[in-house]
């Protein structure tokens, strides 16, 4: 899998060291899925499917929906799709042609619906958010992906797109070394550069609080 396969974007800032720490889709099947990496699912339908996981190291919670295109003619490469703040996995099929690229060239997509992430890549006891972040994603999503869809567990098989705060998300994993390629589209990549009052600032200081003059 190269990296000009959906575009590389550069980071419009450096990606802080620190911060790499250790709605349903239709068209598909639905299926409950025990969380975490166990067990394996059968083959899926081509087209998207509506998946179930748990949340685990996100704490108590409802699953996590997850999206994911089955492609006719799978190749065994997949790419992580991130979106962006308030969206959903369904904006990957609704607005964009990910899915018939992804066809063309025999691509399983997988989109976690993460509703108001900013893909932090840790918490803290009265954080604004308690969606799963950049740990679940990296811990938990990727793993599962592997044991539970079938699909192969090496960085020259898997890329990660984002855009907006998916966009950093997709940067801090590619920070990680588990992707081969890595496309991050108008993210967020230094937050001490926010202005106050912005949009931008007040997503993030909606979970992280209000920066310290």
């Amino acid at each position: 899998m190269g990296v000009v396969m959906l575009g590389v974007i550069a980071c419009a800032g450096p990606v802080p060291a620190s911060e790499v720490s250790a709605a349903p889709v239709t068209g598909g099947p639905s299926s409950a899925v025990p969380g975490g990496p166990r067990g394996t699912l059968p083959p899926l339908a081509q087209g998207w499917s509506s998946l179930s996981v748990a949340r685990d190291l996100a704490g108590p919670g409802p699953e996590v929906t997850v999206a994911v295109y089955a492609p006719t003619h799978a190749t065994g490469a997949w790419v992580l799709l991130l979106h962006g703040w308030n969206q959903h996995a369904r904006d990957w099929s609704e607005r964009t042609q990910v899915a018939a690229l992804a066809e063309s060239h025999g691509w399983t997509l997988v989109a976690p619906d993460l509703g108001k992430s900013v893909y932090e890549s840790r918490g803290y006891p009265g954080m604004g958010s308690t969606v799963p972040g950049l740990v679940w994603t990296r811990d938990v999503l990727v793993p599962w992906t592997v044991t539970a869809l079938g699909l192969p567990d090496a960085a020259s098989s898997r890329a990660v797109v984002g855009v907006s705060t998916g966009g950093r998300g997709a940067a801090l994993l590619g920070e990680t070394g588990l992707f081969g390629a890595v496309a991050a589209f108008s993210g967020t990549y230094d937050l001490a550069a926010l202005a106050p009052g912005t949009g931008e600032y007040r997503i993030h200081a909606a979970v992280f609080g209000e920066r310290a003059a």
